[in-house]
């Protein structure tokens, strides 16, 4: 949201430079033939959704300063930092009048727009409101000033959800920073309260139910799922976290609602294929493009523990849940795949839910969706000849495990498929049919890189955060942070 007149001259020349990127991309489209035409069009997309949003950005601006402002009631304390901002624009008072009329420096007031009044106190909030003249309904913020973070942060770990998670995935920041439980500076804030909202909407409780004595309940977000693989977790953390990862899933699909929804092919060789048509090669960042194209979110989360994949469906739109603790991409790949099958699974149910608690590939092959998943996978890796490719790589190494690792890559090279895949394919095999763990070797063979990274830049890319209430957007963003930031 633009605040006043410098942000409004930035925005301003920040469109006219994506306007000129466009014309630029339009007018070398002929010198471009280097660029696949997909991946063109995906910077044209990108470009557009941007210059977009800031010309609402500046048309918002420009109808307030005109003095149209719509007053709209106040139905929760995470609107009233926007609201207020607006009003004061609405009624031609630049951020140094406001200052004056409240006694304060106008740096101070910028700081408070810039940070959405997060350390603003309840009664520096009403001053506020007092020298806008804005009437707003007091009991939608009457008990800001008796809450204790501290007190409700310690209700939510006994949910199963762990004190770090909370501080870096529930609390809001501040200044770029987390907000501290113990910071004695917002207890009394503005946006304790707004976090307490966001928290009821995630866990589906009330503010009231988080502020009051008695210990709170949490529904059950593993009823009912398709497939789910729980028994050596703690079964209370990956209900509580599941539950929050569904909400980001529901964020996702908001953020994404723009995108068409289309048929999802299962059949390994139209799916290769149509991957590498559109992209001219076959990486993690052209596969998770290639579903994205297809109206499915792949959402990349960086936590420890609880599961290590999902796939949500909510009214018709799929959302991919991944969450693989490793850097090889050849991991990320297949469980992309592996989850896009479950996707494509049963497509006139409007809801349906998959959950993967661990990465016990072989365990796996007691449940028939994920074998067929699994299978589908290597297939698309593999070109649809890991059967055979398994098995000459074992004639290459006559059977001498010793020889298994030089035999894979010689395999590799010679069917021009990736090294680390087909060396996965082969210790799961081994796994599977001797007992024999050949994981050390196959990781070897891997392609290490952040492909957590790269799948998360596809989904900045593709997501429209505006569609987000400002609580959710930052909520789904500190969802997208590393975990060790």
């Amino acid at each position: 949201m633009i605040k006043n007149e410098r942000q409004y001259r930035i925005t301003k020349a920040q469109a006219e430079r994506f306007s000129q990127a466009l014309r630029d991309l339009r007018a070398d489209e002929d010198d471009q033939h280097e660029l696949h035409p997909r991946l063109r069009q995906i910077q044209e997309e990108a470009l557009n959704s941007q210059l977009k949003d800031l010309k609402d950005e500046l048309r918002e601006y420009e109808t307030l300063k005109a003095g149209r402002f719509a007053f709209e009631q106040l139905e929760s304390v995470s609107e009233l930092p926007r609201l207020l901002i607006r009003a004061r624009i609405a009624s031609g008072l630049s951020q140094r009048e406001l200052a004056g009329r409240l006694g304060l420096k106008e740096q101070q007031v910028q700081r408070y727009e810039a940070t959405n009044y997060a350390s603003a106190s309840l009664n520096r909030i009403m001053k506020v409101v007092s020298a806008l003249g804005v009437e707003i309904d007091k009991t939608v913020i009457a008990d800001v000033g008796n809450i204790s973070l501290s007190a409700v942060l310690s209700k939510i770990s006994a949910i199963g959800l762990a004190p770090e998670f909370i501080r870096k995935r529930l609390l809001p920041r501040k200044g770029g920073h987390l907000i501290s439980a113990g910071d004695s500076r917002v207890r009394d804030s503005i946006r304790v309260r707004a976090t307490v909202e966001a928290l009821a909407n995630i866990f589906s409780w009330t503010p009231h139910q988080l502020l009051a004595g008695e210990d709170l309940a949490l529904k059950s977000a593993i009823e009912g799922v398709r497939f789910k693989r729980i028994a050596r977790a703690n079964p209370q953390r990956v209900n509580a976290y599941t539950v929050y990862a569904h909400y980001l899933a529901l964020l996702t699909i908001q953020a994404c609602a723009e995108l068409p929804i289309r048929s999802i092919p299962t059949d390994p060789d139209q799916v290769r294929g149509a991957i590498e048509s559109s992209y001219g090669s076959f990486s993690l960042a052209a596969i998770v493009n290639y579903i994205w194209d297809l109206g499915v979110a792949v959402l990349p989360l960086d936590d420890p523990g609880a599961f290590h994949g999902a796939c949500f469906r909510e009214d018709g739109r799929n959302v991919i849940v991944l969450k693989q603790k490793t850097s090889y991409c050849s991991r990320w790949a297949f469980d992309c795949l592996h989850e896009y099958w479950h996707a494509g699974q049963e497509p006139d149910l409007p809801e349906r839910t998959v959950l993967e608690q661990d990465d016990s590939s072989v365990e796996s092959l007691d449940f028939p969706e994920e074998k067929h998943a699994n299978s589908f996978a290597v297939a698309v890796l593999l070109n649809g000849e890991g059967q055979r490719l398994a098995e000459e790589c074992l004639a290459e190494a006559r059977g001498e495990l010793r020889f298994l690792k030089k035999a894979v890559q010689t395999i590799a090279s010679r069917e021009g498929v990736p090294v680390d895949s087909l060396a996965n394919h082969l210790a799961f095999r081994l796994a599977d049919e001797q007992a024999i763990n050949w994981w050390g070797a196959a990781n070897s063979l891997q392609n290490v890189g952040n492909p957590w990274k790269i799948v998360r830049n596809v989904f900045f890319e593709r997501a429209n955060f505006a569609k987000l209430a400002e609580p959710d957007r930052e909520l789904l963003a500190q969802a997208l942070t590393a975990w060790e930031e």
